[in-house]
């Protein structure tokens, strides 16, 4: 069976030639399962070596993947509006004795918290860190930047925010100098002299210049992305669920890919690692096909991603595909490792249907099954 669809496919003679057509990359015949002729070559006697060639070929066709993050954005909603931070600055400005940012003191910062929650936001800002990042720097903060906060906690925040921005942190690591905002980096280190020059920036404008610095060296986008990095997977998730949800078929989704269920109780249910995270059940509601789902970027995550993958436990009750995305996997030979891993089940955004066929195709073919040792009973 496996040696007669590799002849067929590539219309050779002999599995070695058949392996070889493979492994030089030449087409199949158009209708071939390419995952099915894994399998096949997993299965058949040959060159280990050409073997391997093989399964690396057939992979790179199946792992190409256009869903780059880096050209996507999600919750573009959850962004900082200029037009509020405009206003945010404006009411700290008319708070302070000289009318401007200048003057700014940790009491300002209490008055203007108080009605307006993104104050201290706004200010992590022009210090260039994040809420979090200054959560690790002043202890007792709380969880979420609108607060609420104490004068206290405000206080404490707003000394952290202006050792940063005037310039009197140090640090005793030698050719190290403390971080601060790349606008304000050439400013000497003198108590206010920061805040005379943000106050300048939020009255006058920054220098287009300045802003093409501060996205060459951190990034256009970068934070935003780092922060909703986890965002594609539930995405894959929901576009495969609407298929599913199609054909009327029962599943178990975890909350790791936007389900409700906790991974804990899918992993109970399905006998698998937690990083299952669905389970497509078969009409008697017991798992009958598992799905992982995984994104890289570029080729180091698809390496480590693929590593811990390889090592996920298989109870081997009921198959479990790969749904992958992302430029970095076809770049690496660990994706045909992890491709044997898993019986060549590994799909793209681009193969999601294909991922469905297979699924209905064997929670049917389970149903058959059953219903023959019916008939034989």
């Amino acid at each position: 069976m496996n040696e007669e669809l590799l002849l067929s496919v590539t219309d050779q003679t002999s599995i070695d030639d058949a392996l070889e057509w493979i492994a030089d990359g030449f087409p199949l015949e158009l209708d071939a399962d390419v995952r099915a002729v894994i399998r096949s070559v997993m299965a058949v006697s040959g060159d280990e070596l050409l073997k391997q060639k093989a399964i690396r070929s057939l992979v790179r066709r199946i792992s190409v993947s256009e869903l780059d993050s880096a050209k996507i954005l999600f919750d573009v909603d959850e962004l900082l509006d200029p037009d509020d931070v405009r206003m945010s600055l404006l009411r700290l400005a008319t708070l302070c004795q000289s009318g401007g940012l200048d003057s700014l003191s940790a009491r300002e910062v209490v008055s203007a918290q108080r009605v307006d929650p993104s104050t201290i936001e706004v200010l992590c800002t022009v210090a260039a860190i994040t809420y979090k990042e200054l959560t690790e720097r002043v202890h007792d903060l709380p969880s979420s930047a609108h607060g609420p906060f104490s004068p206290s906690q405000i206080r404490n925040a707003f000394a952290e925010l202006d050792r940063i921005i005037s310039g009197s942190a140090v640090t005793a690591l030698p050719g190290a100098v403390p971080a601060r905002p790349l606008e304000l980096m050439n400013e000497s280190a003198v108590v206010s002299q920061g805040w005379r020059k943000v106050e300048e920036y939020r009255s006058n404008g920054v220098p287009y210049e300045v802003l093409l610095a501060q996205r060459e060296s951190g990034g256009a986008w970068l934070a935003h992305r780092n922060r909703t990095s986890g965002r594609l997977a539930p995405l894959l998730a929901e576009r495969l669920c609407r298929e599913i949800d199609y054909l009327g078929l029962a599943y178990l989704r975890s909350s790791i890919v936007g389900g409700t269920l906790s991974p804990l109780v899918v992993a109970k249910e399905s006998g698998c690692d937690q990083q299952v995270s669905m389970i497509v059940l078969d009409r008697h509601k017991s798992p009958a096909f598992g799905i992982i789902f995984s994104t890289a970027r570029d080729g180091g995550t698809a390496r480590a991603n693929a590593s811990r993958l390889r090592k996920v436990h298989q109870s081997g009750r009921f198959p479990i595909a790969i749904l992958i995305a992302g430029p970095g996997w076809s770049k690496r030979l660990d994706t045909a490792d992890l491709a044997v891993a898993f019986s060549g089940r590994i799909y793209t955004e681009n193969a999601i249907s294909d991922l469905v066929k297979e699924i209905v195709q064997h929670v049917q073919g389970e149903s058959m099954k059953e219903t023959d040792h019916g008939d034989n009973r």
